[in-house]
C-alpha cells in the first residue's frame, strides 16, 4: 500500500492558502490530529516568515524492476529491502538528497 500527501504551494497566495487550510482543519472537530480539550484553545498555526527561495522541487522516478537490496545491520545480519522508486530533492537547482 502507497499513501503520501503532496503539497505544492508555488507562490505567496497558494502558501497563504495552504496555511488557511491548515488552520481550518485543525480547527475543525472532524479533522483536527488536535485533542478536543487542544483544539478548544487552538486559535491558528504559527507559521515560519514565507521565503519563496527556499522552495523545493521533488521528482520521483518510480523503479521499472523492484530488485531486492542487501543492507547490513549491526548485528551482522543481511537483510533485504526492495526499492520501488528515487527521490531527487532540489533546493536552488542543487540536489539536496
Amino acid at each position: 500500500m502507497f499513501s503520501t500527501n503532496i503539497f505544492a504551494q508555488k507562490n505567496a497566495v497558494d502558501i497563504l492558502n495552504w496555511q488557511d487550510e491548515l488552520n481550518k482543519e485543525y480547527a475543525d472537530k472532524s479533522t483536527s490530529p488536535l485533542s478536543d480539550e487542544n483544539r478548544v484553545v487552538f486559535k491558528r498555526i504559527s507559521f515560519f516568515a514565507k521565503d519563496t527561495a527556499y522552495t523545493v522541487n521533488a521528482i520521483i522516478i518510480l523503479s521499472k524492476t523492484t530488485d531486492e537490496i542487501p543492507f547490513a545491520t549491526s548485528t551482522n545480519r543481511v537483510i533485504t529491502h526492495k526499492e520501488y522508486s528515487t527521490l531527487n530533492l532540489l533546493l536552488k537547482g542543487n540536489n539536496i538528497l
